[in-house]
């Protein structure tokens, strides 16, 4: 009997041993999963607080792992504890090279190798921005659409994307006209830029690589959590066994004593039965039925103070622990599913961002080209302006030439009718004629002056045009200035509009000037015809040498109507040209209000890039 007791105790310590173990076993996986789920934050959060919590998971998880090992009833778990322990340690040693490879990367955008390429772009876009050169910003632009990209997607082989616009760059920045301190300048931006690039992908590839090694690590050892565990349900199934054994012995020993005792002892032996086999069976029965997967059944005898009630007592602290281990289980299964779905789903928000950023981009490109179609336009018609303006300075200063010749003719006649004042009573025909011709230049005068009129009024309404084209070039400015960052290269366009415009003002001021240069010679010139005509209507004489003096006189009226003639064709050039002066401000006012749509239509793309980038991230915050 005392043999039965001291056998079934044995029993039931051996069963709660086992049970303790197992759930040593569960609270360990659960230390790991807990330790992996701060490891994927500090991913996502770049906080070091969340290393620290992965630091400390490690601890806890390897001081219960060693105490296990230590543990000599755990002996049958030393294999699965040693591998755990030894996957633990490298996975300490490879977690530390990732957060180093990170913290070098930079945990924020100002920090680390990130805040130095951050820095680098900034001083770089400065210096090309001072510029004004098209040709220069747009590989700067091409290169950081690359550089986005790459933090995006993470592909290496974008950085030699990057560095073939680096030298299409260096190619156009040797080509410019830049000077020599201003090229060496804007090379070595480019070089700091490109190497501050190259060594933030290299780091953040290293990072990148320790991840997978970190993956390859758990996925080595982590089978060891489902072997421990297979040990320990083995060891309890095995500890069950024994106990039903124990039980079977302890009923054949109770039958044989009862069978060679004396009648006196049968009474003490059914006694004895009742009070030891019954209860050893009903709690038989219990562990039978825990061993099938049915937790639900009651544990009897529990209340007394034998050692059955002991072993009862123990077999509900080990239906206990099942039941614990079986909802540990539950969670772990429920935390892993949810880490699954949250990287799945994190790895659907990505792909839908970086569709959104490529049809965005295509968007600010189309724009961008846009933009530059419609300066390329401007310039054009700035320069038949130009062309124009000239046209119109080389017409005046013809006209000035004409009239100096006028006068000149004017001087002759003067002399020629000195020379004749004493014959003109015998020439009166012939004054009546000279009288006409010159009141004929009187009226051509006239309307030569009746053309500067209305140039000057053309070159009024140019200055008109050409102030508006200046105002709408200072809007534009204005609007590509809230557009930030994606408005830079607009700028450049707008503020070469603003100067051709002052350019066109200034022009037309100096055609002004010219013109009314051109009116004032006319005026002399009336002046003069009009003198010469007074001293014809005094000729009251003819001489012998009338014939000569009317010859030479004829000369000189013919010289005055040539001469004027010519000023009347050049003044018609000038009309002319100034119409053309007039419909190139008319395109330039034009191309300017195309423009400013097409800034409407970068500020647009820009604002849908920033609500797409608001959506991703909040979605990813909410994964």
């Amino acid at each position: 009997m005392f043999w039965s007791v001291s056998t079934l105790t044995r029993t039931d310590a051996q069963t709660r041993t086992v049970a303790a173990l197992r759930l040593e076993g569960n609270d360990l996986e659960i230390g790991n999963l807990t330790l992996r789920r701060a490891e994927q934050d500090f991913l996502l959060h770049k906080d070091l607080a969340n290393a620290d919590r992965v630091r400390e998971g490690l601890n806890e998880t390897q001081n219960r792992a060693e105490a296990l090992a230590r543990d000599p009833r755990a002996a049958f778990l030393a294999g699965p504890v040693e591998r755990i322990l030894q996957g633990m340690k490298a996975y300490r040693e490879e977690f530390e090279i990732m957060v180093a490879a990170q913290q070098r990367a930079g945990l924020t955008e100002s920090d680390g190798l990130q805040g130095a390429l951050r820095q680098a772009v900034h001083a770089m876009e400065r210096e090309v921005t001072a510029e004004n050169d098209d040709a220069l910003m747009v590989p700067l632009l091409m290169m950081r659409r690359y550089e986005k990209d790459y933090l995006l997607r993470g592909y290496p082989s974008l950085l030699e994307k990057v560095r073939e616009q680096g030298r299409v760059f260096m190619d156009r920045l040797n080509h410019s006209t830049l000077n020599g301190q201003r090229q060496a300048e804007l090379s070595r931006q480019i070089e700091t830029y490109l190497g501050a690039l190259a060594a933030m992908i290299e780091a953040d590839q290293n990072v990148r690589a320790s991840l997978v090694r970190l993956g390859a690590i758990y996925a080595d050892f982590s089978p060891a959590f489902q072997a421990l565990r297979t040990k320990a349900i083995e060891a309890d199934s095995a500890v069950q066994a024994r106990g039903k054994e124990t039980e079977t012995q302890v009923i054949v020993l109770s039958l044989a004593l009862v069978g060679a005792s004396v009648p006196l002892f049968l009474l003490v032996s059914l006694l004895i039965a009742r009070s030891v086999v019954r209860p050893v069976r009903a709690i038989t029965q219990v562990m039978d039925t825990l061993s099938h997967g049915q937790k639900e059944v009651s544990v009897p005898y529990t209340n007394g103070h034998d050692e059955i009630a002991v072993m009862a007592r123990s077999i509900q602290v080990f239906k206990e622990n099942l039941l614990q281990s079986e909802r540990l289980e539950k969670e772990v299964r429920a935390g892993q599913e949810r880490e699954l779905y949250r990287s799945r789903e994190r790895d659907r928000l990505i792909q839908e961002f970086a569709a959104l950023m490529d049809q965005t981009m295509s968007r600010v490109k189309a724009s961008v080209e846009g933009v530059q179609t419609n300066a390329h336009a401007v310039r054009q018609a700035a320069d038949t302006a130009s062309r124009d303006s000239s046209t119109v300075s080389t017409a005046a200063e013809e006209a000035a030439n004409a009239i100096d010749t006028m006068a000149q003719a004017a001087e002759e006649l003067g002399t020629a009718t000195i020379e004749i004042s004493q014959r003109i009573q015998e020439s009166t025909r012939y004054t009546a004629v000279a009288v006409n011709e010159a009141l004929n230049a009187d009226k051509t005068i006239e309307q030569l002056a009746a053309s500067a009129r209305t140039i000057e009024e053309i070159l009024t309404l140019i200055e008109t045009i050409a102030g508006q084209t200046n105002l709408l070039a200072l809007n534009a400015t204005i609007e590509a200035a809230r557009a930030g960052e994606m408005g830079k290269g607009f700028a450049v366009v707008a503020g070469e509009v603003k100067a051709l415009s002052v350019q066109t003002a200034k022009a037309t001021q100096d055609i002004a000037s010219q013109i009314r240069e051109i009116q004032t010679s006319t005026r002399h010139s009336v002046e003069a015809i009009r003198a010469v005509s007074g001293a014809i209507r005094q000729v009251d004489g003819v001489v012998s040498s009338i014939a000569a003096a009317v010859e030479e006189q004829s000369a000189a009226t013919q010289a005055i109507v040539q001469t004027v003639q010519q000023a009347a064709a050049e003044n018609r050039a000038v009309t002319q040209t100034m119409g053309d002066v007039s419909a190139a401000a008319r395109s330039t006012g034009e191309l300017a209000t195309s423009m400013f749509h097409v800034a409407r239509d970068l500020g647009d793309a820009e604002a849908n890039l920033g609500r797409d980038v608001g959506s991703f991230l909040g979605n990813v915050q909410a994964v």
